[in-house]
């Protein structure tokens, strides 16, 4: 995956703070995993481009069927974004 810059995902902090600046910045760009700028420190999330105008960041994804508590929420692989398993960026 490439960022709206055109840089390979390295742990260079990008200069877009979300999705939706990536979308802007790069209007052909895909679903999948980008780098953001969170603080200063670069962060991997899953972006949708495509859906309602795209641009959104997926923030938790249950595709284990564990439902969601504070502990599991937690613990849901928060450096492998992903649509089709557990996921959370929300620890």
């Amino acid at each position: 995956m490439v960022s709206s810059k055109g840089a390979k995902l390295s742990g260079t902090v990008p200069a877009e703070r979300s999705c939706l600046e990536h979308r802007l910045a790069n209007p052909q760009a895909s679903d999948g995993v980008f780098l953001i700028d969170v603080n200063g420190t670069a962060a991997k999330v899953y972006c949708d481009m495509t859906r309602y105008g795209g641009g959104w960041t997926l923030l938790v994804s249950n595709g284990g069927g564990g439902g969601f508590t504070q502990s599991n929420l937690l613990k849901r692989y928060p450096t492998m974004p992903s649509i089709t398993s557990d996921y959370s960026i929300l620890g």
